[in-house]
Formats: structure tokens, C-alpha cells, sequence
């Protein structure tokens, strides 16, 4: 099979593009696409030692793709089914995923890397070469696992290179295992500013609630003004605000549970009722008030092999078939898919810029306090994520 064929095969995997076609086929991808990463971050929290937990469901999908372009047969089948693929005959895949992350490539704030690591033995086809500096703006790496510290700094200062050193020592030794073949890198990073004046002056160290019998002092920024406001009482038993990020699409959204309402809770609530964030869209409106929120950065790297397997992805960790990516008429494994992440949430020292809030004919005051465990997003125009994350506490 060729390259050429298996673009064909290829279907609207990122949830962050729009495309041509019905409208039914377009909710019933981005459905699909959605159940993906609300899946993803739900297996995340649900294992990992820290409530501080972030993952970029863009960055994972980009990386993911790269090496379905690779493969084809049981392998590819198995990844199209792990991120809910809807197959509807779309040809120019690479195209638009160049068109989304030109749009973010000359960005300072948003760094990403997707690296395809290999043993150094393998040749690799020029049109899989070709296609992935062309459309994805990336390399694969090869790198001599049998020289291990080697090959570790190796990957280490390609992720660095291309996330600008904003994400640093992902790999370890110990990611190896025993007789490498490939590794997968997933990594981004974002610290954008508000587009609406939340000032340092502002800043106040006040109790946030990690417990319901413990509270700690943290940073809290506060902003009085017009923001978008949503009470989900009937979905999620919670209330979210939106704030738009400067000079980009993007926007950040943050939804506290209720009172009464744990994280843990929350979390299992939004996996169980597979929420869409898509449905923000016509829930949010304007409102004037405050805003009460942490200042934070957190850092989080996880090891995805376990809960791809989860997924039904297991040929990839034992016989895959990546004909499309190497010469060599053999099967490979990968030992694991390695994700990090990073965000910086900060006060924004700028002045106000024109922004479209959702509007209401009579806006109305409200007061939103972040001073409990949340969930968070970084999301498009279009409320489709970049990042999802939950924060329970200081900075990580």
C-alpha cells in the first residue's frame, strides 16, 4: 500500500479541523474526536498520584497521526479505532494539518514537539520522510538504542530544540525497557496571556481547599469585568467561565464543581455523561463581575502505554507493521508513548482588547471563585481542546 493510499485511508482524527462534510458527519466526528480525549483525561486522573494532571489531547493526536501515516493493516486499524476515526473517504488530511499547525508554528506562547524515534538500523522510506517534514513539520529521529544514554540525550535535545526548552529531560533510561525499537514523543507547552487585564497588583494569597477538611494559601489573581458565565447545574452539577487569550483564537475555560461536589466526582460525572465541550458554545453568556482564580504553572509527563492498550492498542507495542515508514519488510514495536505537558496560568499585565462575549440583552452580576479542585481547558474558536487539565492544589 502506498503513502498516497493510506492518506485515503486516513479520516478527520483532529478534533481541532473542520471538515467538508454534512453536518451530521461533522457532529458525529467531533463527537467521536471528543469521546477520545474525554477518555484520555479520565484514565489519566483516574490512575495518576497527582490531582495536578494536564494532557494535550492536539499534540498526542498530531503525534499519534504521524505514525499512523507509517503503518497500515491490523496497526493502523487498531489507532484509527483508539482515537474514534470516522471514516468518510477525506483525502487531503496532511493538507489540513498543515493549515492548523502552520497556525500555531510562529507562535511564542505554543510549543509543541511530535517526534518519531527509531533504532538507527531501520531505513526509512523518502515519501514517508518527504510527507512528514512537508505536511506535519516533523523528522523522525534515529538514534543507537544499544548506546542507551546516547540515545536518550539524543531525543531529550530534539524535544527541547522544538519546544523551544520549554519542556526538558522527558526521556529516561528506564523509558527504554528491553530491546527498544522506537519510542513515541508527544510533548507541548503554552503560557499565553489573558486578553483581559487581570493585574499583579490584584494578587492575593487566599485559602483554596484541597480537602474538605484542608486548605492551603496560594497565589489568587482576581479580575473585575465582563466575562463569558455558565451555570451547569443540570450536566455537571458545576458553573464555568471562559477568558480569551490575547492575539489568538484560543480561550480558557474553567469549570468548578458545585459546593458539595468532590473533583473526583465531577470527573466521573463528565467521563460517564461523555461531556461535550462543544455545547459550552450556546450555554455561555456575558456577564459582568468578578473572577477569582489561581495563578499557576503546572508540568505533567505521563507514560501512555497502559491506557493505550486500553484503547485496543497492542500491536503497536508488540508486531506492528509500519511498511509505509521502513524499508525493512519486518515488524516493530514501539515501547511506549511518552506525553508531556506545560502551562503557565499568570496575570496578564496588558490592556483590554476587543472581544466577542456571548451575549445577553440584561447581564448580570456574578462572582466566580476558583478556591476548590477544577477542570480546565484550552480550547479553540470552536471549544474543541488543545489542552485539558484538572488542578487540585500548588503548582507542579
Amino acid at each position: 500500500m502506498s503513502v498516497r493510499v493510506n492518506i485515503l485511508k486516513l479520516i478527520a482524527i483532529l478534533g481541532l479541523l473542520s471538515f467538508p462534510a454534512s453536518s451530521l458527519a461533522k457532529s458525529e466526528i467531533n463527537y467521536r474526536q471528543g469521546s477520545f480525549n474525554r477518555q484520555l483525561l479520565y484514565d489519566v486522573y483516574t490512575e495518576s498520584k497527582s490531582q495536578n494532571t494536564l494532557v494535550s489531547p492536539f499534540a498526542l493526536r498530531t503525534a499519534l497521526t504521524t505514525a499512523l501515516m507509517g503503518t497500515n493493516g491490523e496497526t493502523a486499524d487498531e489507532i484509527e479505532q483508539a482515537l474514534r476515526q470516522y471514516n468518510n473517504g477525506e483525502a487531503d488530511i496532511p493538507d489540513k494539518y498543515k493549515t492548523m499547525l502552520s497556525k500555531y508554528k510562529s507562535k511564542t506562547d505554543f510549543k509543541m514537539a511530535n517526534v518519531i524515534c527509531l533504532n538507527h538500523k531501520f531505513r526509512l522510506k523518502e515519501s514517508f520522510l518527504q510527507l512528514l517534514s512537508d505536511k506535519f513539520y516533523s523528522t523522525p529521529l534515529l538514534v543507537d538504542f544499544a548506546l542507551p544514554n546516547q540515545a536518550v540525550n539524543a531525543m531529550n535535545r530534539a524535544v527541547e530544540k522544538h519546544t523551544d526548552f520549554t519542556i526538558r529531560n522527558m526521556v529516561e533510561r528506564s523509558n527504554l525497557g528491553y530491546n527498544p525499537e522506537a519510542l513515541l514523543l508527544s510533548a507541548a507547552a503554552y503560557n499565553g496571556d489573558f486578553a483581559l487585564p487581570i493585574p499583579a497588583e490584584g494578587m492575593q494569597e487566599k485559602p483554596f481547599r484541597v480537602s474538605p477538611t484542608s486548605r492551603v494559601d496560594i497565589p489568587m489573581m482576581k479580575y473585575k469585568g465582563k466575562f463569558d458565565y455558565a451555570l451547569l447545574t443540570k450536566d455537571l452539577l458545576s458553573t464555568a467561565i471562559r477568558i480569551p487569550y490575547k492575539d489568538s483564537d484560543l480561550s480558557l475555560i474553567v469549570i468548578k464543581p458545585a459546593d458539595n461536589v468532590a473533583l473526583k466526582r465531577f470527573m466521573r460525572i463528565f467521563h460517564e455523561i461523555d461531556f461535550d465541550l462543544r455545547s459550552l458554545k450556546r450555554k455561555f453568556s456575558e456577564t459582568e463581575g468578578y473572577v477569582i482564580m489561581p495563578k499557576f504553572k503546572t508540568e505533567f509527563q505521563v507514560d501512555l502505554k497502559y491506557f493505550l492498550n486500553k484503547m485496543g492498542m497492542t500491536k503497536f507495542f508488540t508486531t506492528a507493521r509500519f511498511d509505509e515508514m521502513i524499508q525493512q519488510n519486518q515488524a516493530i514495536h514501539f515501547a511506549d508513548v511518552i506525553h508531556k505537558t506545560s502551562i503557565e496560568v499568570k496575570e496578564s499585565v496588558a490592556t483590554a482588547v476587543p472581544y466577542n462575549f456571548a451575549k445577553r440583552l440584561h447581564p448580570q452580576f456574578e462572582i466566580f471563585e476558583a478556591d476548590r479542585p477544577f477542570y480546565y481547558a484550552v480550547v479553540n474558536s470552536n471549544f474543541e481542546p488543545l489542552f485539558e487539565g484538572t488542578f487540585a492544589g500548588m503548582s507542579t
